[in-house]
């Protein structure tokens, strides 16, 4: 594998530009969670924790919350939401020697592990990390995020996510390339403990609220490109209440709240539509 060109970096992992076997890909590399870093997204306290540290890294770890994504794609037939995905491999001790030579040595997905970082706590061990795990993805040339023609399919296939049982919890325009998902990293797919309506961990209404969450930053995504490239996109995915309520009056639908208007699209439903049957097609890889 020859490491060719960086493509970015975020704080859950590292992109290149790779070639593998003469053709060219996009090479995702995981940084490293402890499940101490990530017990915050549970948002309870330690003791009211309801999961152990394995299922912790299984809920949150960014490295699965893609693979769990793409997996359910596959399930569904629709891979085509995202950049297509070849599978995983897993990165040997010759090619973290070559990255560190490119100065890519920072693999802790928390900064506190590092003795150069101002919270950093020495008397806290470092933990160990495993071997760096990375997903082989498409190599896309970046031509756009996405087109003014794209927004109304860009909405259906969001609806169509939240439909299979996953909320991507990231939406914004470097998330896309060239409409189509580019990064899964942080989104739940279903089973989840934090969409999981029958424990009752969280409230019915707050995990409604983080799909309607989700369609406002859409909104909110479309009318900041409307803004940067001077171009009228009149598809929305919420509803405008108070224009609305001054056309009609108001009704039982709308009083009770706009989130009640979007519970058919709910990722947290995804077991109890017949619309979605479960296939026992496994994510394929490498």
């Amino acid at each position: 594998m020859d490491f060719i060109e960086a493509l970015g970096e975020g704080g859950h992992s590292y992109v290149w530009k790779v070639k593998i076997n003469g053709s060219l890909y996009a090479l995702k590399m995981f940084k490293y969670f402890d499940p101490s870093d990530l017990i915050d997204l549970l948002e309870t306290t330690p003791e009211e924790v309801p999961c152990d540290s394995e299922d912790i890294l299984n809920y949150f770890d960014p490295f699965n919350n893609e693979c769990r994504a793409y997996g359910r794609l596959k399930e569904l037939g629709r891979e085509d939401l995202a950049v297509q995905c070849y599978g995983y491999m897993i990165l040997d001790k010759s090619d973290e020697k070559v990255l560190a030579k490119k100065g890519i040595t920072r693999w802790y997905g928390e900064d506190c592990w590092y003795p150069d970082n101002p919270g950093h706590d020495p008397s806290q061990p470092v933990p160990e990390r495993g071997p760096i795990r990375a997903l082989v993805k498409e190599y896309v040339e970046r031509t756009t995020s996405f087109e003014p023609k794209d927004v109304p399919r860009m909405h259906r296939e969001l609806r169509a996510l939240h439909r299979g049982g996953i909320l991507h919890r990231d939406i914004k325009k470097d998330n896309y390339i060239n409409s189509k998902f580019l990064d899964l990293s942080n989104s739940w797919t279903m089973p989840h403990v934090m969409l999981d309506l029958r424990s009752r961990f969280r409230p019915k209404r707050e995990i409604y609220h983080r799909t309607f969450t989700e369609w406002a930053e859409f909104d909110h995504m479309i009318s900041g490109y409307d803004y940067r490239e001077r171009n009228d996109v009149w598809c929305r995915a919420l509803p405008n209440i108070g224009y609305r309520r001054k056309l009609r009056r108001p009704n039982e639908r709308y009083r009770g709240g706009i989130e009640r208007a979007w519970s058919k699209a709910q990722p947290a439903h995804y077991k109890e539509s017949a619309k979605f049957v479960q296939r026992e097609t496994a994510f394929r890889w490498l």
